[in-house]
């Protein structure tokens, strides 16, 4: 077993090490609820905080042993492993969010006058927030105010 890993090639390695990082990393789950002029502000906060959280987890030493054999014993190149597959991360995450966000404009869109509320998941790597929108309550006297004209 210990022949294995100078035998594949990078490529492989660099996968597999991206399948462990996955496998034990432990995501956050958040919830944000906002107005419809409002949700991208709301939200900022919480994705920098959960997208901040892959930077900050922990790994086993279990996985780090596993990262060292598959990177030939070598620890500095098994990290250089992990911040690559980081930045992959990252380069992903960038392309998702601005389909996420157009997807929460289009729904915002569609409530046009109705008061009705939208959710909306975002599922990331480092964990998943859920986006509740819903316009400002009217008061009953608000109401009868704009009904009057």
């Amino acid at each position: 077993m210990t022949l294995l890993p100078p035998l594949l090639p990078d490529a492989t390695r660099y996968e597999l090490v991206k399948k462990l990082r996955k496998h034990n990393f432990r995501k956050l789950t958040r919830s944000v609820h906002a107005t419809p002029e409002g949700w991208k502000e709301a939200l900022a906060p919480v994705l920098k905080e959960v997208i901040e959280h892959g930077h900050t987890a922990a790994i086993s030493e279990g996985v780090k042993t596993r990262i060292a054999w598959l990177a030939d014993g070598d620890v500095a190149a098994a990290e250089r492993m992990l911040h690559a597959a980081e930045q992959d991360e990252a380069l992903l995450r960038l392309t998702y969010l601005q389909a996420e966000f157009k997807r929460i404009d289009l729904m915002i869109a569609g409530m046009g006058d109705l008061q009705t509320s939208v959710t909306h998941e975002i599922d990331l790597p480092q964990g998943k927030i859920s986006v509740h929108i819903q316009p400002p309550k009217v008061s009953a006297w608000q109401k009868v105010m704009n009904w009057l004209g």
